[in-house]
Parts: structure tokens; sequence; C-alpha cells
């Protein structure tokens, strides 16, 4: 599913029609922003840190074709099976087929933005396999 510019006005529109929601996502984006700004004031070395996770975050983007072979390599010879897909239906294909093969027919699971990206719960709901979706943190 991709989205449009027009699709996002539109979303954005009837978001900030409901005041007391839009009111409750702005508290709580402040109140996100205030716990940074006090975990920040508790580090003199904020702006270092910060800084060092940008180059690490540019060199794994910049490397990432070479790092991901590197993962799968040692990774394998840890015991680890890698499934490499090309797109969100394929991605959805290949752990259907890993549920199916293993006879599973209710999967609990961690939010990600892979899986709602991939509409994983919808592709597997709609192949009756029961998903219950948590958040543990």
């Amino acid at each position: 599913m991709k989205f449009t510019h027009t699709d996002h006005a539109q979303a954005a529109d009837a978001f900030i029609r409901d005041e007391e929601r839009t009111n409750w996502h702005d508290g709580a984006l402040w109140f996100v922003r205030q716990k940074r700004d006090r975990a920040v004031q508790q580090l003199p070395e904020w702006e270092q840190l910060r800084e060092a996770a940008s180059r690490i975050k540019d060199y794994v983007l910049a490397h990432l074709d070479e790092l991901l072979v590197q993962f799968e390599e040692k990774a394998t010879r840890n015991g680890v099976k890698i499934h490499w897909a090309a797109d969100a239906q394929e991605h959805n294909q290949i752990v259907l087929k890993i549920i199916r093969e293993e006879r599973i027919g209710k999967v609990v699971k961690s939010k990600s933005m892979l899986t709602e990206e991939c509409h994983l719960n919808e592709f597997l709901t709609e192949n009756k396999v029961e998903v219950v979706d948590t958040d543990l943190y």
C-alpha cells in the first residue's frame, strides 16, 4: 500500500478536526520531549554521543550491503536461518510458510515497524492465523 501526499493531507485534516485527540497527541509529544531534555541534561557528553551515533548510522547506511552479508555469515555459523525477502509480499509469504510448516495456528508477536509496513497481522489473519500483538517494553 502506497500513500500519496493527498492521502496524508486528508488523514492529517481528519486528525486535527478531533480536538481532544489532537490535544492528547500534543501533550504526549511535549511529555516525551521534556523527558529527552532531562536525560540530555544528565549527560555532559550528550552532543559527542549524538555525533558518534550519527557517524555510526552514516557508516552503516553506506555499507549496508556488506554488513548484511557479514551478519548472515555469522548468524548462519551460529545456527540461525536467514530469510531474504524482496518486498512485503515475499516477507509475508515466508512467514506464512514457516507457520504452516510448523503447524502453528496462533502467533504472539511484538509490534515492529517491519510488520506494520508489511501489514503482516492482516495477512496472517486473512490466512487463518490468530495474531496476538504485544508490546514488551
